[in-house]
């Protein structure tokens, strides 16, 4: 277990990544008693959106020696490049997300790369196929470029939830991308014991490009919810889950092909880097980032 010592940089309190200014951001979006304060919405922050990739890896044999070697890439590349944060997962066994009729499988890891504020998705592209080379990946596995909506933000966490989701075929994208970000969100809100709230919409040209460029497969993924938690059993005893689970499964049936779309957890076990500021000068000089905003 010594390998994962990035765990220790995971937010908790007391760890090197966890600051009282990350605290404060979540508080202002979450009250004490967890009613989430819209008028205190920061869409200002930085960190808002985030431009990432999203890495869903099959191993092509044994997925104990891909995790390994797979880490032994990080370790020696990650370091050298600051334009990328990282992080990789594994599956959770027992997964009670994942529904064993999906069409999909659940990947073994899953590898999260965001670029840094002002820096392209291609500046990403180097290091993620150094990562890849000559790894035991199937060619099944599924690679994403996405812009992260972060509705509530949070530290990093240990555990995440993945929704890939599809379309249905009598909506457009921007129909859609409407309803999902505009109504479908609500469900994320009111999901209780979750520390972070996501939306990512995927850039299908852009997937379709990386994919061919890597040698993996492309397969249509419209956007891929995610949530944050700091405990999945915390989240599933929660006697509030299954007042959401009902409502937005019916809601998801309104605009979401729900057979071709897959949903999973994963543990997080490795992670380098952290980008919550805008370092480039020309950023606060010319488009200083206001303090507040009130939404009333």
């Amino acid at each position: 277990m010594a390998r994962y010592q990035g765990l220790a940089l995971l937010g908790e309190p007391g760890s090197e990544r966890y600051t009282v200014e990350s605290e404060r951001a979540c508080r202002q979006r979450v009250g004490g008693n967890g009613v989430i304060d819209r008028r205190r919405a920061d869409l200002t922050r930085p960190e808002k959106y985030v431009a990432k990739i999203l890495g869903m890896l099959h191993a092509a044999e044994d997925a104990v020696l891909l995790e390994e070697r797979l880490l032994a890439a990080l370790a020696n590349q990650t370091g050298r490049d600051k334009y990328a944060t990282v992080q990789l997962m594994r599956k959770r066994e027992d997964d009670i997300f994942y529904r064993p009729d999906s069409p999909h499988p659940r990947p073994d890891l899953v590898l999260e790369m965001i670029a840094a504020p002002g820096k392209t998705l291609q500046t990403l592209y180097p290091l993620l196929e150094q990562l890849l080379f000559d790894l035991p990946v199937a060619a099944g596995s599924l690679i994403l470029a996405m812009v992260e909506h972060k509705f509530i933000s949070s530290p990093p966490q240990k555990f995440y939830y993945h929704y890939l989701m599809v379309r249905r075929d009598d909506y457009s994208d921007a129909d859609y991308l409407e309803y999902y970000s505009r109504f479908h969100s609500r469900m994320g809100f009111h999901t209780p014991a979750v520390a972070g709230y996501s939306q990512n919409y995927v850039d299908a040209s852009a997937s379709r490009s990386l994919a061919s460029r890597l040698g993996l497969m492309w397969r249509p993924v419209t956007s891929v919810s995610e949530l944050k938690m700091a405990s999945v059993d915390a989240f599933l005893g929660s006697d509030a889950v299954a007042t959401v689970a009902g409502p937005a499964a019916e809601d998801e049936v309104r605009f979401l092909d729900r057979h071709n779309s897959v949903s999973f957890s994963s543990e997080v076990i490795w992670r380098c880097g952290d980008f919550n500021t805008i370092d480039d000068p020309i950023f606060p000089q010319h488009f200083p980032v206001p303090n507040t905003i009130d939404h009333r």
